[in-house]
């Protein structure tokens, strides 16, 4: 029992990812497929920062609302790729087709992940 509970100890007190969760609307007149198509550049810029492992980017059907998730391998690499991603002009492009007042976002510690196995 004792060394079941030291793998459990060990296994949660790493340094865990960080998931950035940002909720958003579109602006006002916002087509969504041309924000997609606006995300591609944004998306290619992110593949080649240091620590991002993962990004999903999901809409509401219903409420119209946005969640843009993104899995970062620490803290440190998400806020250092967050102070230089309005310096690109890409980026800046998609982020003028949201809604700034609707924005809200999210840092989280992932304390637990498990991928599932397709069908």
């Amino acid at each position: 029992m004792e060394n079941q509970q030291h793998n459990f100890h060990s296994r949660y007190s790493r340094p865990h990812n960080v998931l950035e969760q940002v909720r958003f609307r579109l602006a006002e007149g916002i087509d969504s497929l041309d924000f997609l198509a606006a995300n591609e550049p944004v998306q290619a810029w992110l593949r080649q920062q240091p620590g991002f492992l993962y990004r999903t980017l999901c809409q509401n059907p219903d409420s119209g609302e946005w969640i843009d998730l993104a899995y970062w391998a620490d803290a440190e690499t998400a806020t250092a790729t967050n102070s230089q991603f309005m310096q690109q002009d890409a980026n800046r492009e998609w982020v003028s087709m949201i809604d700034h007042g609707s924005m809200q976002m999210q840092h989280s510690e992932v304390l637990f992940a498990e991928a599932g196995t397709p069908a």
